[in-house]
């Protein structure tokens, strides 16, 4: 369209400078500078149209995707419950064999005239109570343990759930890797401890003042875009106030959000420099050399492999490709996310697995806790991306 354009332009000038029309030279400059415009404004409405598409159609799904690994999560969570269940019947089972084993030697016993055999059944009576007893501490434990181990499934997921920000995630993170090392010793609890608690509220203290700032921000461009749309006759000098006070404000917001991010980097190096005593003391040194460490590697390689599948189906749709390239790039995007949770669930499957060797309940709960934060900060980054 615009070489069409261009080419009636020129024909169209050559003609009248041929006949010494200057005016008419100027109008159609005029003209073909408004149309270019209009058709610059056209492509770019139609670019961002495309890419909005495309982010639309990702989101929706990792929407799905979400979902079904919720399924799937609640599905196994099903399944553990079943199987505890059927176990605690099948104790209780052997419980009701017993005590009916139990009202027969009572029966023989109140029938049995020989004291030889009393004292017989009598002893075998108390054998059989004694295992009785133990069985019903060991389903009463086993009960327990279901439903603790629920609960605590429970109480992380609403803990994870209640944050979303990339940043509040990462300290997240760290406050539980914190509570981590202390509670195993790997460090102090007034000394490295207590200086990382005052500079995370610190941290805190600045993300929440980020967000609201991020918010007003949003608030002053949908005011500043309602105002201007519905309002034909604007002032200009007020206009162009509010746009001074929008871009100021988001100078402000960066310079916020760099601080913020600087100060996560510094708490996540010196983290860091304890990471090591404490795998030690956990009982996970060379970890990588693990199934967990190669399932979590697995998982970093295909996060990246996905992301770039990704960018490369956008970049193809924004730069305008035929169709059938862009859908082949999105099926490749699709099928490395699909490959992603599938090496997701088996890092998941093998974290467990080493988990259960922590006689510490609450060790186990907060490294369950660090790999699904883990998980969902990835997952938040690579949407903004």
């Amino acid at each position: 369209m615009e070489i069409v354009k261009r080419t009636e332009a020129k024909a169209m000038v050559e003609g009248a400078k041929a006949r010494n029309d200057e005016a008419e030279v100027d109008r159609i400059k005029a003209k073909f500078a408004s149309d270019m415009q209009l058709l610059a404004k056209s492509a770019d409405s139609e670019k961002k149209r495309q890419k909005a598409s495309l982010q639309d159609r990702l989101q929706k799904k990792r929407e799905r995707r979400m979902r079904d690994l919720q399924h799937k999560h609640e599905t196994e969570l099903q399944k553990m419950t079943d199987e505890h269940q059927t176990e605690a019947s099948e104790i209780q089972d052997r419980l009701d064999d017993h005590d009916d084993l139990a009202r027969i030697i009572h029966e023989v016993k109140t029938e049995a005239n020989d004291e030889n055999d009393i004292n017989g059944t009598s002893a075998e009576a108390e054998a059989l109570e004694d295992e009785q007893a133990r069985m019903r501490e060991v389903l009463r434990v086993k009960q327990e343990e279901e439903a603790t181990a629920i609960k605590s499934e429970e109480e992380e997921d609403s803990m994870i759930a209640s944050v979303s920000d990339p940043y509040a995630l990462h300290l997240f993170k760290l406050r539980i890797e914190n509570d981590m090392q202390m509670s195993c010793g790997a460090i102090d609890k007034d000394g490295i401890y207590k200086r990382r608690i005052n500079g995370y509220n610190q941290i805190d203290g600045s993300i929440k003042q980020l967000l609201q700032a991020r918010e007003q921000l949003n608030e002053k461009k949908r005011n500043f875009s309602t105002n201007n749309r519905e309002n034909k006759d604007v002032d200009v000098a007020r206009r162009d106030a509010e746009i001074n006070r929008i871009e100021e404000m988001v100078k402000r917001l960066n310079t916020a959000d760099a601080k913020v991010s600087s100060s996560l980097d510094a708490a996540e190096a010196d983290m860091e420099k304890t990471r090591s005593a404490t795998e030690d003391k956990l009982g996970k040194t060379n970890e990588a050399n693990t199934p967990r460490g190669s399932a979590k590697q697995k998982v970093e390689q295909q996060q990246q492999q996905a992301d770039a599948a990704q960018a490369e189906a956008m970049k193809l749709r924004e730069s305008g490709s035929d169709q059938n390239t862009i859908q082949s790039a999105e099926l490749r995007a699709a099928a490395a996310f699909e490959q992603l949770e599938s090496f997701e669930k088996e890092y998941e499957e093998e974290a467990e697995k080493q988990r259960a060797s922590m006689s510490d309940r609450q060790q186990r709960q907060r490294d369950r806790m660090l790999v699904k934060l883990e998980q969902k900060k990835k997952k938040k980054q690579s949407y903004q991306k």
